[in-house]
């Protein structure tokens, strides 16, 4: 998501976006082209769909039931209900569930020096090949573990990156 609004594919207001119901994107590129214009109609629905449902997820529940309306810099003078209608995506939702202990047996299994993306991606693998117990948590129903300490919440916040990167499905 922030690697999106970095580049300009996705607005930085996505939160305005929500609470207004409509997403304007006024400001032409520096070469407007008919290709560039179908992108923005079909290529980015997806995407932004998935941006506003990374944030309404967060929110009260009627904001993953309300559309947005999205308008064009060169799309100003169609009616308003002509318009498309974008809808928040819910995406993955997995739950990631490890103790303190199991995380630090793992660090030390790896003999990891950092949390990152691809310690991650090997307990992962890890545990799939054991049947271990982040793997068998992934399906149940509830939410995630609230981690109890930095190490913890930097598992948590890069399994959670992977999964909505899509390495993991359900």
């Amino acid at each position: 998501l922030y690697l999106l609004v970095f580049f300009g594919v996705l607005s930085p207001k996505l939160p305005a976006a929500l609470a207004t119901q409509r997403w304007e994107d006024s400001v032409p590129p520096l070469a407007d082209t008919s290709e560039y214009r179908d992108v923005l109609r079909t290529d980015l629905v997806e995407i932004r769909q998935r941006a506003l449902g990374l944030i309404a997820r967060r929110l009260h529940s009627g904001f993953m039931a309300m559309a947005v309306t999205t308008m064009g810099y060169f799309e100003q003078t169609i009616p308003v209900g002509q318009l498309q209608q974008l809808r928040p995506a819910a995406g993955p939702k997995l739950r990631w569930v490890f103790t303190r202990e199991e995380l630090h047996a793992e660090i030390i299994r790896q003999g990891a020096a950092v949390i990152d993306c691809a310690f991650c991606l090997r307990w992962h693998r890890h545990q799939v090949q054991i049947g271990g117990n982040l793997y068998r948590e992934l399906q149940m129903p509830g939410g995630s573990c609230m981690p109890t300490d930095a190490t913890s919440l930097a598992a948590l916040v890069h399994f959670m990156l992977l999964e909505n990167l899509s390495y993991f499905s359900e």
